[in-house]
């Protein structure tokens, strides 16, 4: 029976096939995020809180706003109540998890002058793969998950320089960001992807975009490395290169827009937010 009787309940239940469907898409992503988390089928019993919760935190470096992630809590929140009162899982993992609070303002938990240090160690790490390497001096530009699913016909060689044609913006690379970049294009040049960025799905056995799943594993190695304390994300970066792009080096907020890959109208409400928080600290 589908997710344990669970979609045969809600349709007893007279949901309606529209509420039906995003129940049923909610519980498609978040066994897809386990299966990709932890690279084998998990059974229910082994579920923990932490799993939601780290779910929840990747929904939010997807852009998804708090009302969504909310959303889609108070459906996983249903589902397990549903297998806890039919003793299908000895605890309910997420029964204490609470709702998201909307912020009025952003916090910035970490700056881009120090992410800028993390980047000198991470080039320098001889133990480091190229991959991982060229995976964070992209994330250093502000590249959400979305970004890095860019083709190898995508990337222009010029002299010393890389250029990545991304949809909304032009990724520019040179001196040893271009140098570290070019050894991982050439490493996956011949492979049989026509994506850059990728990895093997262990389920088919063939070679597949990287995932966010992908990309949040290299930061939290990163992350773990250096002993960063606050959690090292996609948005954590942004948040932190709009910050130092409009406060170190001044810049307008139509050319962060260009930088950034975004509207202006969501910069100036980013800025507002993030300079209202820094106010208040």
């Amino acid at each position: 029976m589908k997710y344990d009787g669970f979609i045969s309940f809600l349709e007893e239940k007279n949901y309606s096939e529209t509420t039906i469907a995003s129940y049923e898409l909610v519980l498609n992503q978040f066994f897809s995020f386990l299966r990709q988390l932890y690279k084998k089928k998990i059974e229910l019993y082994e579920i923990k809180s932490k799993d939601i919760r780290d779910y929840l935190s990747t929904q939010g470096d997807n852009q998804k706003a708090i009302s969504t992630i909310n959303k889609e809590l108070a459906i996983l929140k249903s589902y397990f109540d549903y297998l806890w009162e039919r003793n299908k899982v000895p605890i309910d993992p997420a029964a204490k998890i609470k709702r998201l609070k909307v912020q009025k303002h952003l916090d910035i938990s970490l700056f881009y002058e120090d992410l800028l240090k993390v980047k000198e160690l991470v080039i320098a790490n001889t133990n480091y793969t190229a991959k991982r390497k060229a995976l964070f001096i992209l994330a250093m530009e502000g590249l959400k998950a979305s970004e890095f699913k860019f083709k190898k016909d995508d990337v222009s060689i010029i002299d010393d320089r890389i250029k990545i044609n991304l949809s909304n913006r032009v990724i520019t690379l040179d001196n040893i960001d271009a140098s570290i970049f070019l050894e991982f294009y050439y490493n996956n040049l011949l492979n049989e992807s026509e994506y850059l960025f990728t990895y093997t799905d262990s389920v088919n056995n063939r070679i597949i975009p990287i995932t966010f799943m992908g990309i949040h594993y290299h930061l939290k190695n990163i992350q773990k490395d250096y002993d960063i304390n606050q959690d090292l994300q996609l948005t954590t970066i942004r948040k932190a290169l709009c910050y130092y792009l409009y406060i170190n080096k001044k810049l307008a907020v139509q050319r962060i827009a260009l930088i950034m890959g975004i509207e202006e109208q969501t910069v100036s409400i980013y800025l507002s937010k993030l300079t209202k928080s820094m106010k208040s600290i």
